[in-house]
């Protein structure tokens, strides 16, 4: 969560700094790609890493019962935690060289097609270069928090951004400096440098940690090719989750520019209104979710090792919780974003419309808190079909109101969306935690 907060700090910061620098178009366009780059993470790692925690949880540790003495136990753990990561990472990183070649090869395809802009085609091709290496520190990311570490992620996490902060700000003086009028392609470009730097960092890190870890690691004893079934059948479901809601996002990308023309704004003013929402006011309304993210990661294996020891008075009491944690931090969000939010996007973007969305959007705050943390615990508990139908029914709903309702009413029918598309997760994932815990 410490890292969290830092990283949102600088996030700020360096999202003033862009918009500043490339306008409010130039931000819609650079937020067009990350739908398609997200759909290339989901499909590379989103569940793998997941699985990768799960089975590290649940791996022999020396508190455990078992009939092996301390230090037997803790070797075979430790072997066995590893060869869940090899496992994963096996699987994880073709995959991600598979997407990143289609972006590379197909990108101005994807862009023309797709996105209908093609602009993003060099942005798409560009940002290609950070998946093997995005892929590979998720996986040894999910490796530690299965070990309920959550040291090594959260430098990874503040890593990135400081290492993307500062080099986007150097890269962006040294080129305006020889550069008078630069085209907002250019200007994109700079950013996702950035954001291949900050992978780049954050992989060296990943990999010097775990080989710190398992220096005295005997590596015969790993079970790395029986474990490749097991944790691709588990990474299955919480794939197609994520793959088919970065489908569903990178649809949003596309369509909302798209029939915001249909209500009569301009390309670039539609661009202008996309970016102003997803690069200056859902960072406000995302902030808070540093504490539910934090709590949401390391849920997943403390649920998984409650379950594994049978342990039902722990999930209940996790759960409920959880529950009523996420909700009055919710409420408390949704009270300050609706005192403050207008004056919040005049004073820090000193953009009118920013201040409207975050007011309109404050309203999200609870249902985001709580379908996260409790969306986390079915997760832990193997129920990752049920958060699939339950996040499908909640993308389906904002998808109706995309198609049918900003055409009438202009990017408020988005909102309205998100809000009916946040409210259905949130009850499907309660509804069925409580169920299971009754």
């Amino acid at each position: 969560m410490a890292a969290g907060l830092l990283t949102r700090f600088l996030g700020f910061y360096y999202r003033i700094f862009l918009s500043a620098r490339i306008g409010a178009e130039g931000m819609g366009l650079y937020q067009m790609i990350f739908p398609i780059f997200g759909l290339c993470m989901a499909l590379s790692v989103s569940g793998i890493q997941t699985a990768i925690s799960k089975f590290v949880s649940t791996a022999p540790s020396p508190t455990a019962k078992s009939t092996l003495s301390n230090s037997e136990c803790s070797n075979h753990g430790n072997s066995r935690s590893l060869s869940a990561l090899y496992a994963g990472s096996s699987i994880s990183l073709p995959l991600s060289v598979i997407s990143a070649l289609i972006l590379i090869f197909l990108g101005n395809t994807i862009a023309i097609h797709y996105l209908h802009e093609p602009r993003c085609g060099l942005l798409l091709k560009a940002v290609a270069l950070s998946l093997p290496m995005g892929a590979l520190h998720s996986c040894v990311n999910g490796y530690f928090l299965g070990k309920r570490d959550a040291v090594i992620p959260g430098v990874t996490q503040l890593s990135d951004q400081i290492v993307r902060v500062v080099s986007v700000f150097i890269i962006f003086n040294i080129y305006l400096d020889k550069i008078s009028s630069p085209d907002i392609v250019s200007l994109a470009l700079i950013a996702i440098a950035g954001h291949i730097l900050g992978e780049m960092a954050t992989l060296i890190i990943s990999i010097i940690a775990i080989a710190k870890e398992h220096r005295n690691t005997s590596f015969s004893q790993l079970e790395t090719h029986s474990l490749i079934k097991p944790i691709a059948t588990m990474a299955y479901p919480l794939t197609m989750t994520r793959v088919l809601l970065s489908i569903i996002h990178s649809l949003e990308a596309s369509a909302i520019p798209f029939f915001l023309n249909k209500f009569g704004l301009s390309n670039s003013e539609a661009l202008s209104m996309y970016g102003i929402l997803t690069a200056m006011a859902m960072p406000f309304i995302m902030f808070p979710t540093i504490f539910t993210n934090a709590v949401a990661q390391m849920l997943l294996p403390t649920i998984s090792s409650a379950q594994a020891s049978h342990n039902k008075e722990r999930i209940y009491a996790l759960t409920m919780k959880t529950l009523s944690i996420s909700v009055a931090l919710g409420l408390f969000c949704t009270t300050f974003f609706i005192l403050t939010g207008d004056s919040l996007g005049i004073t820090i973007f000193q953009n009118e419309t920013a201040g409207d969305f975050i007011t309109i959007l404050a309203w999200l705050c609870p249902f985001i808190f709580a379908s996260s943390t409790i969306g986390s615990i079915l997760n832990g508990l193997g129920m990752t079909k049920s958060t699939f139908y339950h996040n499908m029914a909640g993308s389906f709903v904002c998808l109706c109101f995309i198609v049918f309702a900003i055409p009438v009413y202009g990017i408020k029918g988005y909102l309205w969306g998100l809000l009916a598309s946040e409210l259905v997760c949130a009850v499907l994932h309660t509804i069925k935690a409580l169920r299971y815990i009754k």
